[in-house]
């Protein structure tokens, strides 16, 4: 689940950061670089890879967002996330930390360390009466890439009055009390003779996420709206998690990949740049799901794909599983009768639903299936792994430019 709306008044430089009021949810996240100062953060580069918007702030769809640290029906309190010191040095500097294996932070507010981030989001002291901080990253390249192919399923196969909708919120929220519920994709339909299109579908992608949060998003979509009757739920898991290479010593040096020599910045950013042309490859040239190296160093492990079908249930209208997980992605994953998974990585596994199951008609042109192509999500995935190894590497090669920059 990535927010992608567009930023308005957004400060490109900081990590989407989500407050969780004890009343209701803040949406004065409105930030920007020539309205609010920001006193405690020295330094901070001039990155992509964290934003943070009053665009996003709401984005209960996205990430779970919950009052006192829990939803407000009490059935899921998120873990508090732990940070070392780089990481929330990181942090402060407006960078989503690297190294950290998950795409979503949850700070207790009780940490002293919390407070400057406060610093720089709040206008008046009086104004934190929160419990709970989310940090959550900008979207990645296989978060993209995955919606793009799952967006080309759904158009394919819909009839016409359909279409697909990214990052906004869901019309139709049964409840004023709720917040904005706002999925990575939403099907849209429009019945005949209707005003406005309805939403039908959602989708939710997460990617080296705590399950018990994306599940809760998924849920969500169903339970908190009338007329949305299916939810598809696409887990993707990194193994082993993610840490940047090239970290400096205490003392400034990095080792080379190549000759294992520690190395100044110059030596290492010389190195890094002059091998810039060339692309990722699999450690195994006959495995595609194989980590991806580049300039001697992994930047994406192995992957694990699953995908869960959620549908409303007829008689008490909430949502229930209906198949899943399906693990479509992970060649070298074991599965056997003993493992919860539906294996669709060397079979045609049908989901058993129609499109009327989705689009509640009487149209007998929507009885027939609704269909996912497992190799071209796979395909998918394995072009999302090449661009974030790209996007990795370009990230941690822009941080160590900038490091050469200071020193000069």
């Amino acid at each position: 689940m990535h927010p992608s709306v567009p930023f308005q008044r957004a400060l490109p430089i900081l990590p989407y950061i989500y407050r969780h009021s004890s009343a209701h949810l803040r949406s004065k996240l409105t930030m920007s670089s020539s309205t609010r100062r920001i006193p405690r953060f020295p330094e901070i580069p001039n990155v992509n890879s964290c934003m943070l918007s009053s665009d996003v702030a709401d984005r209960q769809g996205a990430i779970p967002i919950f009052s006192t640290g829990k939803e407000r029906d009490g059935t899921f309190t998120p873990k508090i996330s732990r940070l070392n010191e780089h990481q929330l040095g990181e942090l402060l500097r407006g960078r989503y930390p690297s190294d950290y294996r998950f795409e979503v932070i949850h700070l207790s507010n009780a940490a002293p360390e919390t407070s400057l981030i406060y610093d720089a989001l709040s206008d008046h002291k009086s104004e934190r009466a929160f419990s709970m901080t989310t940090v959550r990253n900008a979207p990645t390249p296989l978060h993209q890439w995955v919606l793009s192919g799952v967006a080309d399923l759904l158009t394919s196969q819909m009839p016409a009055g359909t279409k697909v909708l990214s990052d906004s919120p869901i019309q139709g929220i049964t409840s004023l009390k709720e917040d904005k519920l706002i999925p990575d994709l939403q099907l849209l339909y429009k019945e005949h003779g209707a005003l406005r299109s309805k939403a039908v579908l959602s989708v939710e992608t997460g990617f080296s996420q705590q399950y018990e949060s994306l599940q809760h998003a998924v849920r969500r979509a169903i339970d908190a709206t009338q007329n949305v009757n299916v939810s598809l739920m696409i887990n993707l898991k990194e193994k082993p998690a993610f840490r940047a290479p090239f970290s400096p010593t205490s003392s400034g040096l990095y080792q080379h990949p190549i000759t294992k020599e520690y190395v100044d910045t110059a030596t290492m950013l010389t190195y890094l740049e002059s091998s810039s042309h060339t692309e990722p490859l699999p450690k195994n040239p006959n495995d595609l799901e194989s980590p991806l190296f580049f300039l001697g160093t992994r930047w994406v492990g192995r992957v694990e794909g699953t995908l869960e079908v959620w549908v409303r249930d007829k008689v008490t209208q909430k949502a229930v599983r209906k198949l899943g997980p399906i693990l479509f992605y992970g060649s070298k994953l074991r599965v056997d009768k003993d493992t919860p998974y539906i294996d669709a990585r060397n079979e045609d596994v049908q989901l058993g639903l129609n499109l009327s199951d989705i689009i509640i008609s009487a149209n007998d042109d929507l009885k027939k299936p609704f269909v996912i192509d497992w190799v071209k999500l796979r395909e998918c995935i394995n072009e999302g792994r090449m661009a974030l190894a790209m996007s990795r590497c370009w990230t941690t090669m822009n941080h160590i430019a900038e490091l050469n920059g200071k020193k000069k």
